[in-house]
């Protein structure tokens, strides 16, 4: 079986799935990471696994959804919604092409995600995988 993981391009993102991705491995399952290029490059490549480019860079997030809030910097008591459009208004709508041609180019059959990479379920559903 092959299997996509995809997270934020994040050391606390993509140290908590290795132990998973691992595992899957051992088990005779091919596994491969879908994250932001550099990420893949200098973290999921050097771990042992292949990388799928995927999506934008944290800067680049960054900066647009500081643009989509009109800030400079959230508040403090905004940082949670800052958060939320990050990851779910910027992040996400911009990978979702990447996974899919990920997906359908490797023959994916499983796909597993960190909990804040909202495009993974939107990707495998629209290839009709779990």
């Amino acid at each position: 079986m092959r299997v996509l993981c995809t997270c934020v391009p994040g050391f606390g993102h993509f140290h908590p799935m290795v132990p998973v991705a691992q595992a899957l491995a051992r088990a005779g399952h091919e596994v491969a990471f879908a994250t932001a290029e550099r990420f893949c490059r200098r973290v999921v490549e050097p771990a042992g696994f292949v990388a799928f480019p995927a999506g934008l860079s944290p800067l680049v997030v960054h900066e647009r959804t500081l643009e989509l809030a009109g800030v400079v910097e959230p508040s403090e008591e905004d940082v949670w919604r800052f958060g939320a459009r990050m990851f779910a208004e910027v992040a996400a709508p911009a990978k979702v092409a990447d996974l899919i041609s990920a997906i359908r180019g490797w023959g994916v059959d499983l796909l597993v995600r960190d909990m804040t990479d909202f495009a993974g379920p939107v990707a495998a559903a629209a290839c009709g995988i779990p």
